[in-house]
């Protein structure tokens, strides 16, 4: 049972409590004074898990020190969790907001399954860092080794402060991923059914929960799991010669976690086409889709893919990260849902170090020296 750490004091008048808003009067955490905690539940009945609220008497943000929040039925809780299991988020990237979902945990499991035969390759470069699926010679097809890496890497990405992008690509021309390997005995369709998750689908939950940008860089053919990977970034630039596809149909199967993301980015017609006949297409026919953000030459791929991270890496880290975590949260919002919840970010958004010092520079004619908090 969740063990109850406060309850409301005063109930606000319904007028005072915008649509979509969880509204409560409670002593908060970390020290912070009692005042209105606006909770980041957009379902003012139903449990938030991530321990993230904002004190409306002093602008900050409420964060849970043990495990998580749940704001249900107007009464803040904490989950007990035992000493040695006690652990404080260090991003929102490990601040899962799904009950089902412990990120850190995820990221834990995939970092001690990574093994020694370099199926991922991780290297920072400059400002941006590099995850590489490493399996050429089998069209760097995914297995739990890959997405281990991957999974690594992003946390590595974000652990690292000078770290503003994240690149996703695949080794060599041919292939930036052709899906699961389907050569090893049937395993990438091997389930632990008493398990309720797979490490898979964990990857592309931990990839929405980032708060720093990522581009995939797409220099060779992207089918199957791989298209999953290509949606969980934020951006992406692909060759011209590059073909996509669904062909899950024609092996009996269906690109079930792939769809969870791409229905939100390409038309349904499309998606519909594309999953019930498993047939490729090219990389304009993805671009117009809105897969894609660059199609390029093959020989300009990198130097496009760098010109991308430049109009990255320098804007405000601070503005990209609260803002990445924004769109994450409206994205299944209704209007009134969204609007009362971002008008109260902008607002703390204009408290930190990094909008005092956009507008400082502004005034001064300069660029801006981003602190990044």
């Amino acid at each position: 049972m969740p063990q109850r750490l406060a309850s409301p004091t005063a109930t606000p008048s319904p007028s005072a409590i915008r649509r979509g808003e969880t509204t409560l009067t409670a002593k908060l955490f970390d020290g912070l004074r009692r005042g209105v905690l606006i909770a980041e539940s957009i379902h003012p009945n139903k449990a938030h898990i991530g321990g993230r609220g904002i004190n409306t008497l002093t602008g900050a943000e409420a964060v849970a020190p043990v495990g998580g929040a749940a704001f249900h039925d107007n009464k803040v809780w904490v989950k007990k969790a035992a000493p040695s299991a006690i652990r404080i988020p260090k991003s929102p990237l490990q601040s899962h907001r799904h009950p089902a979902v412990n990120v850190r945990r995820q990221l834990n499991e995939a970092s001690r399954t990574m093994t020694d035969n370099n199926s991922v390759i991780l290297e920072k470069r400059g400002q941006a860092f590099w995850i590489t699926i490493n399996r050429p010679d089998k069209r760097n097809a995914i297995n739990a080794d890959v997405v281990a890496g991957i999974a690594r890497g992003y946390r590595d990405a974000h652990d690292d402060k000078d770290v503003r992008v994240i690149v996703l690509t695949g080794a060599g021309d041919k292939a930036f991923c052709a899906g699961a390997d389907l050569q090893n005995s049937g395993a990438a369709f091997a389930m632990d059914f008493s398990r309720p998750n797979v490490d898979y689908a964990d990857l592309l939950r931990l990839s929405q929960n980032a708060t720093k940008p990522a581009i995939a860089r797409v220099g060779g053919v992207c089918m199957a799991g791989g298209m999953g990977l290509l949606c969980m970034t934020d951006m992406a630039v692909a060759a011209d010669h590059v073909m996509f596809g669904l062909p899950e149909v024609k092996v009996g199967v269906f690109p079930m976690q792939v769809m969870s993301l791409l229905q939100s980015i390409a038309p349904r017609r499309l998606v519909n086409e594309w999953a019930l006949t498993g047939e490729p297409f090219d990389a304009r026919t993805a671009q117009a889709a809105g897969l894609l953000n660059y199609v390029v030459p093959s020989a300009e791929l990198d130097a496009k893919v760098d010109w991308l991270i430049g109009r990255i890496v320098d804007k405000s880290p601070t503005a990209i990260r609260r803002g990445k975590y924004a769109m994450r949260a409206i994205a299944s919002m209704s209007f009134d849902e969204s609007i009362a919840y971002t008008e109260s970010q902008i607002a703390l958004l204009a408290m930190t170090e990094d909008a005092k010092e956009g507008l400082k520079a502004f005034a001064e004619k300069r660029k801006p020296s981003w602190p990044g908090t």
